[in-house]
């Protein structure tokens, strides 16, 4: 079975350009796992974006936001900023650059609340373990596995918190994964910062929302990780995930897309942008596919 011929897969993609496609993969295959690295989104793409019964699956975000040492007032507050903001963030008839200062603000309030709550560094493994909505995408481990097979790094890039990133990776990750993952996977992210005493101090700056993700303030560890490779594996479910390559200088991005939600509203959209649409929170088994294609 391949991405283009043989037997129907479970889920039917979205390839909207079938001949330009091929073409990025055939390069990329050519081009071998050696030059290629992988950059991955977070939140609705390594994770589901519902649960099994239509709730929303819980983000970085959401998963310290419920964690059960904050006070039932919190909960509600950071609900309501949620409800407040995330429409504007998915609005296709907004202009991104009235979204950017919207973002900014959103975090901010979300930020300030959280000061309020007294979260320790030791809480984070709670918050995780005990989240009732994180939903790992089905196949999203075996990526993982995959590009470790390969010699491949990855990058996972996120809007969210790195901290809560690494512990999910710490604790759901396969144990023949972490080593690897502790060296080969590199988050880009927010992050918690802790006072020596392990208490939450506030946020590092700049904020990296989902309107401003690219690698042209990338570290120079990660710059020295990547060097070479200028051939890109691409995952993201935003439009705002797009830019994720950009300061790579990459010859060729095949670019992996999940529409979760308003499939018919917006399928036009991930068309003209996104090279391979996996539609309504389906599994990563069209990525997982295509990495067994790639040699080493």
């Amino acid at each position: 079975r391949t991405l283009f011929s043989g037997p129907a897969m479970p889920e039917s993609p979205v390839i909207p350009r079938p001949e330009e496609f091929k073409s990025k993969c055939d390069e990329i295959f050519a081009a071998k796992a050696g030059r290629t690295c992988l950059v991955v989104d977070f939140d609705r793409t390594v994770t589901r974006a519902f649960t099994d019964d239509g709730a929303n699956a819980a983000t970085c975000y959401g998963i310290v936001e419920s964690f059960s040492g904050f006070t039932d007032e919190y909960k509600q507050q950071i609900q309501l900023i949620f409800e407040k903001y995330f429409p504007i963030e998915i609005d296709p008839a907004i202009p991104v650059e009235e979204k950017i200062p919207v973002m900014h603000e959103w975090h901010g309030k979300a930020h300030e609340l959280m000061l309020t709550q007294n979260l320790c560094k030791a809480d984070l493994a709670a918050c995780v373990r005990d989240c009732p909505n994180l939903v790992v995408r089905d196949g999203a481990w075996e990526v993982f596995r995959l590009a470790k097979d390969l010699g491949m790094p990855m990058v996972v890039f996120s809007a969210g918190l790195g901290n809560v990133i690494r512990e999910v990776l710490d604790q759901q990750l396969p144990a023949e994964l972490q080593e690897w993952s502790q060296e080969h996977v590199h988050i880009v992210s927010n992050m918690l910062l802790w006072t020596d005493e392990g208490k939450l101090a506030g946020f590092s700056e700049p904020l990296i929302h989902v309107f401003n993700k690219n690698l042209q303030e990338a570290s120079a560890n990660l710059r020295e990780a990547l060097k070479d490779r200028d051939h890109v594996i691409l995952a993201g479910d935003s439009m705002g995930d797009l830019s994720m390559a950009d300061g790579l200088d990459a010859k060729v991005v095949v670019k992996f897309g999940w529409l979760n939600s308003n499939v018919e509203g917006n399928l036009d959209r991930y068309s003209a942008a996104f090279d391979y649409i996996t539609t309504s929170d389906g599994t990563m088994h069209g990525l997982v596919d295509f990495l067994k294609q790639l040699s080493a």
